[in-house]
């Protein structure tokens, strides 16, 4: 509860297996270095996952952006847990609004009245149950997995892709909430209605462990049509994991485009770096 990143978060099949993992986390030291006190169990939620992220002002909510989230499980992760990446999603999408309607009516319930706004909201599939007709009718079944009472986390990584995509970002709406009267917010559109340019956030997927001699693909990462910024941590010498959850990523990089088809492409070329050995990185 009072951790990070999916730091912890399993997703388990038996009594068994929920009391072994408690046992495992109670006491243990989390990824922000405190000792986890609390144990929060969840019920699974089928389902994509979106960041919808807001700055209120008196009450008043407007939309920042929001992104579709592509997680995964991966390297024996119990759970979709490893981010492979995030998109804006387009607000001619069906699912924007009833996203936003449905998040603000959180914020209101919980009384975030001022600042920014982080939620994570997973919308689940039609059941197989229902008819053609009551899939078409039915509302999108959307549940708050969390909120946070901040901006975007990340590190503030996902900010040239926002600022290409939407023309602003939520740190510069905060900014607009928050000096010469609120002037600036008040004029702001209640929510984004475009997308400008084509962007989206790819995490780098680790499948190698070991020492990090070299890293050729960070050179062919830069070279992609659509490469617009990176954070590219790792270097030689470092130690390379597998990816299991939201903090052993290897990197992340911004990919913008006015075509949509050569955003796609360059991040089908870097999927194919993760995969093959001492493409993205040589080990000693």
């Amino acid at each position: 509860t009072e951790s990070a990143g999916s730091d912890g978060v399993a997703r388990l099949g038996s009594v068994a297996a929920a009391r072994a993992h408690f046992g495992a986390l109670l006491g243990a030291i989390n990824v922000c270095g405190q000792p986890n006190e609390t144990v929060l169990a969840q019920e699974y939620l089928a389902g994509v996952e979106y960041c919808v992220d807001h700055v209120s002002r008196g009450g008043k909510h407007k939309t920042a952006i929001v992104w579709a989230c592509d997680k995964r499980a991966a390297n024996g992760a119990t759970a979709d847990i490893v981010y492979f990446g995030m998109r804006p999603l387009d607000p001619a999408d069906p699912l924007y609004d009833p996203l936003v309607d449905y998040t603000r009516a959180c914020l209101d319930a919980i009384g975030l009245r001022e600042g920014a706004s982080h939620a994570e909201v997973k919308v689940a599939p039609p059941r197989a149950r229902d008819s053609e007709l009551a899939r078409m009718l039915r509302a999108p079944d959307c549940c708050l997995v969390e909120v946070n009472c901040r901006c975007h986390g990340n590190s503030g990584a996902w900010l040239p892709s926002a600022r290409a995509a939407t023309g602003a970002t939520q740190v510069s709406l905060v900014r607009d909430a928050a000096l010469d009267g609120g002037a600036a917010f008040d004029a702001a559109p209640d929510r984004p209605r475009a997308l400008r340019r084509a962007a989206m956030q790819v995490f780098l997927c680790s499948y190698f462990e070991g020492d990090i001699a070299a890293t050729p693909g960070y050179e062919a990462i830069r070279a992609l049509p659509s490469f617009h910024a990176a954070e590219l941590p790792l270097r030689p010498g470092d130690a390379l994991a597998r990816s299991v959850c939201c903090c052993t990523i290897a990197g992340q990089v911004q990919l913008v485009h006015d075509d949509p088809r050569q955003v796609a492409e360059d991040e089908a070329a870097i999927r194919a770096l993760e995969r093959e050995p001492g493409a993205l990185f040589e080990l000693a």
